[in-house]
C-alpha cells in the first residue's frame, strides 16, 4: 500500500512506524505525520496524559485520542467501555461517574505499568487539553458518541483555550 500513495498507515508499533516512514520519504511529495495513537501505549497506560506526552515528546506530531462522557456529563479521554479493560475499576464507562472513574488508576491489575505511573488516572478533556496547550502537537480527538452537545462541548474547551487551529475533530 505504500507504494500505491496511501495516505494513512497503521503500524503497532513506533518502530515500524519509523520505518515505514523512511520508505515514504523517497516516494511521496507530502511530508508524513506520525501520530500518537492513544499515545505511546508501548511505554506508558494507553490514553493517558503521560502516554500523549511520551509520544509527543518522541516525534509525533500529532496525537489521536478517543472521548466519551461519564454518567454525570464530563468529557473524558478514555477508549472503549469497560473500565476494567485498562484500569483498577469495573463498571461501564458510560454509567459512571467522573469521581468513580478518577478514582480508579490507569493500569490494569499486575500491570507493567502499575510501579511506573502508580498514580495515573482517566483524563478529563480538559486536563488532556491543558497538557498540550503550550505544546504545537496536533491533536485528533474522536468522540464515541456522534452527539451534537458532545462536539459542542469539546469545541467551547478547545476553543477557550485557543487551540482550535490544530484540533481535529474525528466524525
Amino acid at each position: 500500500s505504500v507504494l500505491s500513495g496511501s495516505n494513512i498507515v497503521i503500524v503497532g508499533d513506533s518502530d515500524k512506524a519509523f520505518e515505514t516512514i523512511s520508505l515514504l520519504g523517497d516516494i511521496s511529495a507530502r511530508v508524513p505525520q506520525i501520530i500518537g495513537y492513544r499515545g505511546l501505549p508501548e511505554e506508558a497506560p494507553e490514553n493517558s496524559v503521560s502516554s500523549f506526552l511520551l509520544a509527543a515528546e518522541n516525534g509525533a506530531s500529532a496525537v489521536y485520542a478517543d472521548i466519551r462522557l461519564t454518567s454525570d456529563g464530563h468529557t473524558i479521554v478514555f477508549r472503549g467501555t469497560d473500565a476494567a479493560s485498562v484500569t483498577t475499576g469495573s463498571g461501564n464507562i458510560d454509567g459512571l461517574t467522573l469521581d468513580e472513574i478518577k478514582s480508579y488508576q490507569l493500569w490494569g491489575e499486575n500491570d507493567r505499568f502499575e510501579h511506573l505511573y502508580p498514580d495515573e488516572r482517566v483524563a478529563t478533556l480538559e486536563e488532556f487539553l491543558d497538557a498540550f496547550e503550550n505544546l504545537d502537537t496536533i491533536i485528533y480527538l474522536d468522540p464515541a458518541l456522534r452527539d451534537i452537545d458532545l462536539y459542542a462541548d469539546m469545541i467551547d474547551l478547545v476553543a477557550d483555550r485557543g487551540m482550535s487551529d490544530r484540533v481535529i475533530y474525528v466524525c
